[in-house]
């Protein structure tokens, strides 16, 4: 696990990195939102990462406030690949995260793997963010507890999106009605 002083340690070496890195896998690290939101501010700083994998930590308020942040760069410097998987979080913390994403549909591959994604967030962030964006390519909302009523709107736009040629939505509850058919 990285402590707190190592998380801030991390922040203030991407200083010194300049334009030589690219992306940042943080996997099981014990890390909790303060955390992370302190390694998200170094990165900040950091005009070449475009790719961000964030899994089994803790993701909420600090750490999204600071993706907002890394969201809102403008392109050569933007966010190509985000993917949030199996951290604890909450619902309206992916809602803001995908209106913070919302601004500028800069990403091309998006992860939100047991994100607590639910049929309001299905049905405007995502549906909005798969409608709008032209770079978005790849498309994971596995482990979700989607209901196939929740993809309905997002299949209807798929009918006519031109760009996405990867969705995964397995591990959901992907049924028609309470019995499971």
């Amino acid at each position: 696990t990285l402590s707190i002083g190592h998380c801030h340690a991390l922040a203030k070496t991407f200083e010194f990195f300049d334009n030589n890195i690219a992306r940042i896998i943080l996997d099981t690290c014990g890390i909790d939102d303060a955390e992370f939101a302190s390694i998200l501010q170094g990165v900040l700083k950091v005009d070449s990462i475009s790719t961000i994998i964030y899994r089994r930590n803790i993701f909420q308020e600090q750490s999204l406030h600071q993706l907002s942040l890394i969201l809102d760069k403008k392109i050569p410097n933007h966010l190509e690949v985000l993917a949030i998987e199996n951290c604890f979080t909450e619902a309206h913390v992916i809602r803001g995260l995908m209106d913070a994403a919302n601004k500028r549909y800069q990403i091309k591959k998006l992860s939100l793997i047991k994100a607590k994604i639910n049929t309001s967030i299905m049905n405007k962030q995502i549906c909005q963010h798969v409608l709008n964006s032209s770079f978005l390519t790849h498309l994971d909302l596995s482990h979700n507890q989607l209901l196939l009523s929740d993809l309905d709107k997002l299949l209807q736009i798929l009918t006519q999106d031109q760009s996405l040629q990867y969705l995964n939505v397995s591990m959901n509850q992907l049924h028609s009605g309470k019995d499971g058919r």
